[in-house]
């Protein structure tokens, strides 16, 4: 089963689109937001030999997808191939060619073969083309919005910017949206076992921070405190949130 989808990205040539999915955040980025997925391992970036493996949750059940990125052509293409997971066999090939008139034309091509036997053969197919067009009609929607919004600031330069709340969902978020764009993220993180070296270490309660880490940074985003879903926002609830913002 092989199927091919094309979007074209007007005022960005292919080596820019390119550029954009070898910074970390990408996968991330091209996730839709309906799916259940987490990355447990991601080395190497998309050049030849590289590695991804993830954890895929679908209504009751989960499964591990291990993938091996090869045929590497800088500014051109690269693949993903599965090594184990839930198809007998999958290959997506990325291209980035030059459009008609400028920009970049992105084809993905998707090589695979469903899990099933024969009995699957009818109905997999047509299951699996429904999540493709999806997920495709997303990720080319999210890249164009995303390199033209970055465009939009492209003559300030890159930032370092420090986000407290950064693994909760509008802080992840920004995190990948910001390092896809060139900029670094410095994560402020609680736990001192935690902290990675790109994190500083911040401890609201005891008054702690690494202000050395911090110097470095040129803004702060501040989206630590009391989670604002899931439950009713009742009185005692907002002064929570609040409060644990201001301190």
């Amino acid at each position: 089963m092989k199927l091919v989808y094309r979007a074209r990205i007007p005022g960005h040539e292919p080596g820019d689109v390119f550029a954009w999915h070898e910074r970390p955040g990408a996968l991330e980025r091209l996730t839709p937001p309906w799916a259940d997925m987490r990355v447990v391992r991601h080395e190497g970036g998309i050049r030849d030999g590289a590695e991804i493996e993830l954890e895929i949750h679908k209504g009751p059940t989960s499964f591990r997808w291990h993938l091996r990125h090869r045929d590497y052509i800088e500014g051109r293409q690269f693949a993903d191939e599965q090594v184990s997971g839930p198809m007998k066999r999958w290959r997506h090939t990325h291209r980035f060619l030059p459009a008609e008139g400028g920009g970049t034309m992105l084809e993905d091509e998707i090589d695979m073969e469903p899990p099933l036997g024969f009995a699957g053969q009818a109905v997999v197919p047509s299951m699996v083309e429904h999540e493709m067009d999806r997920l495709f009609a997303f990720r080319h929607r999210r890249i164009a919005t995303d390199l033209g919004r970055h465009d939009a600031y492209r003559d300030r330069g890159r930032l370092a910017v420090a986000i407290s709340g950064a693994s909760g969902m509008i802080g992840t978020a920004l995190q990948h949206f910001l390092t896809t764009g060139g900029h670094e993220v410095i994560r402020l993180v609680r736990s001192r076992d935690e902290v990675g070296p790109r994190d500083i270490y911040w401890s609201p309660s005891s008054g702690e921070i690494d202000k050395d880490g911090l110097s470095r940074a040129d803004a702060v985003v501040h989206l630590a405190g009391a989670p604002i879903a899931p439950g009713r926002w009742t009185d005692e609830r907002k002064r929570a949130i609040l409060e644990s913002r201001v301190e």
